[in-house]
């Protein structure tokens, strides 16, 4: 690139952990699934001991010098930032712009913000969905727990509704675990399969609350946007990207990969009218693909007019 375009601006937009980590970018150890905190050739050999210490420290020191060689960094959290700046790439252009729903929503949807928030008042707040992929970094096995906690509880007055698709594409231990709760929860989950975009409002309208149960950092899951602007409220681990789209801004946490925590939360969230419309009541309109786009394009200006290009 700068070979054919030497006066050209780099950008990279950040969206994973890639760059640090070589559990495919989860920073989630690969015996315990433990949350890792911070990168280095030491603890990536406890995940990898076949790899070779000396080339992990390469690797990461060579991401480093990559991404801090470019003119621009851009994250859609704080918390991702955060994140690469204490393993070392601490960029002085590393730019926060949030995800933005794509215009499609908003241009096939004509109920204002006020009707959205009738539609999930309908019932008696009970139906729980989890939206995505089903792996086992997504903490599907802590949600199961915690609904078969809740029946062995006699709690049976409400539903969790997966929303997502390929199981068979996991690992063996995971997808018996996974049907091993499954039938222990019975009839209080329905799996709902794989979802287009299209069906996206119908999922959303059948449903109350949206579960996040990750198991690891995420950055900014757009379900999370997706839920706020069809009014759901999030339940979500108290970790990462998921902990600051949601604190205080619409949803509820509970303590990440403890099914106890998470069965006491959903528990306490049936029927509760009140705590449903408070969560509403804290909700922003999330941004839409335009604005980020006008946010990108003033970035990009500003790059061109405010510095040199990489050396």
């Amino acid at each position: 690139m700068q070979t054919l375009m030497p006066t050209a601006k780099i950008i990279v937009t950040l969206h994973e952990y890639l760059a640090l980590c070589l559990n495919n970018g989860q920073m989630v150890t690969t015996k315990r699934l433990s949350l890792c905190k911070e990168p280095s050739p030491l603890s990536c050999l406890s995940c990898f001991p076949d790899k070779n210490q000396n080339n992990i420290f390469l690797r990461l020191s060579y991401a480093a010098t990559t991404l801090k060689g470019v003119d621009q960094l851009i994250s859609p959290s704080h918390f991702l930032m955060e994140r690469y700046k204490q393993s070392g790439i601490n960029h002085p252009r590393f730019e926060c712009i949030e995800n933005g729903l794509p215009i499609d929503i908003h241009q096939s949807e004509n109920e204002n913000e006020h009707e959205r928030s009738k539609l999930a008042s309908k019932n008696s707040l009970n139906r729980f969905s989890f939206f995505g992929q089903i792996n086992q970094y997504k903490g599907l096995l802590i949600l199961l727990k915690a609904v078969a906690m809740l029946k062995q509880s006699d709690v049976t007055n409400f539903l969790v509704i997966i929303n997502g698709a390929n199981l068979e594409m996991q690992p063996m231990d995971f997808q018996k675990s996974f049907g091993d709760l499954l039938e222990q929860a019975g009839d209080l989950v329905l799996m709902a399969g794989s979802y287009n975009k299209d069906e996206l409002k119908s999922r959303m309208i059948h449903s109350d609350w949206t579960i996040l149960p990750s198991i690891w950092w995420e950055n900014s899951p757009v379900v999370i946007q997706e839920s706020f602007y069809f009014k759901r409220p999030v339940i979500g681990s108290n970790i990462g990207g998921i902990s600051e789209k949601i604190r205080g801004k619409g949803g509820i946490e509970f303590e990440v990969a403890n099914p106890l925590s998470l069965a006491n939360t959903i528990e306490s969230c049936i029927n509760n009218d009140a705590l449903h419309q408070q969560l509403q009541q804290q909700m922003q309109e999330p941004f839409t693909a335009e604005h980020c786009a006008q946010r990108h394009r003033q970035l990009y200006l500003d790059l061109m007019n405010d510095i040199p290009a990489s050396p």
